[in-house]
């Protein structure tokens, strides 16, 4: 339980450091099911981190983007893409972060 919980705030700090240096993150741990853009579960703990950090730094603005895989017609994903987007910027409002900071 403990190497897990130091594994956690390592992640936690690595994703903030990444932030602060303003270089892009990938965050493979945001995950949805196949053809949804319905957020499960296990992606709200980086989900939070990320809502942490940007009440840390009440002037940081984030973009999200989202993808799928090469699965399906291109065009619905493209849709696909932009509502897993939208899912986490909707979330990260929920957690007190005003759309206006991301885009």
């Amino acid at each position: 339980l403990e190497e897990i919980e130091v594994e956690i705030a390592k992640t936690k700090n690595k994703i903030k450091e990444t932030l602060k240096e303003k270089k892009k993150l990938t965050l493979n741990s945001v995950r949805f099911d196949t053809n949804s853009s319905e957020l499960l579960p296990d992606s709200l703990p980086v989900l939070n981190t990320i809502s942490d950090f940007l009440k840390e730094n009440p002037n940081f603005k984030i973009k999200i983007t989202g993808h799928t895989d090469l699965t399906g017609d291109t065009s619905l994903n493209k849709v696909l893409s932009m509502e897993r987007a939208e899912s986490v910027k909707n979330y990260l409002n929920t957690k007190g972060i005003d759309k206006t900071r991301m885009i």
